[in-house]
């Protein structure tokens, strides 16, 4: 099972990213979009409290805003592709939390340039170097996650900030991800 391969990192990891969706779909219900989902916005609790903080860039439905809905906002390093176009809904918190999921499971930055321009073209067109450069050594189902949460077109991304924090409890508890259901038809048959 996906259990039993999960090293301690993973499993940490995975349960911090878990938490950071679990908080988001609840911030998403209520018509909150965060908008800028960074390491430097997440805090930990020597008690395994994670805290999502900053909610200075968010868009709050229905509310007057600082921003219009065609302003990028939010750290160009952990921006979704879609909010260079000024496109902003749940799918780019969700594309945050995968790129951070990513970044601490790797240990390395998910791009490295560090001219404006080039940043840019390699969120538009690159996969993140972790998975470009072939070392990272995840298990399928995590995987699986990771990209669908990272996928350079929102619609291919979880639709929803909870849909993500059920694939992530279940590469937890060892059973199958959505995020394979379309590759393989026996996958779920386990």
């Amino acid at each position: 099972s996906s259990l039993s391969r999960l090293s301690d990192r993973e499993r940490a990891s995975v349960a911090i990213a878990h938490r950071l969706a679990d908080a988001l779909s609840y911030a998403h219900s209520e018509g909150v979009l965060h908008r800028d989902i960074k390491p430097g916005n997440v805090l930990l609790e020597r008690d395994g409290t994670t805290l999502l903080t900053d909610f200075g860039l968010c868009k709050v439905d229905g509310d007057a805003s600082l921003t219009r809905d065609t302003d990028i906002v939010g750290t160009l390093r952990y921006m979704p592709p879609e909010s260079f176009s000024g496109q902003t809904d749940g799918r780019g918190d969700v594309y945050g939390i995968g790129l951070l999921l990513l970044e601490v499971l790797s240990g390395q930055p998910a791009f490295e340039v560090d001219d404006r321009r080039s940043l840019m073209e390699d969120i538009l067109h690159r996969d993140p170097l972790p998975l470009r450069d072939g070392t990272l050594n995840l298990s399928d189902d995590l995987e699986h996650v990771v990209r669908k949460a990272i996928a350079k077109l929102p619609e291919e991304r979880y639709a929803t900030a909870a849909d993500l924090a059920d694939d992530l409890r279940a590469v937890l508890e060892g059973q199958p991800v959505r995020a394979r259901a379309t590759t393989s038809p026996l996958y779920l048959a386990r």
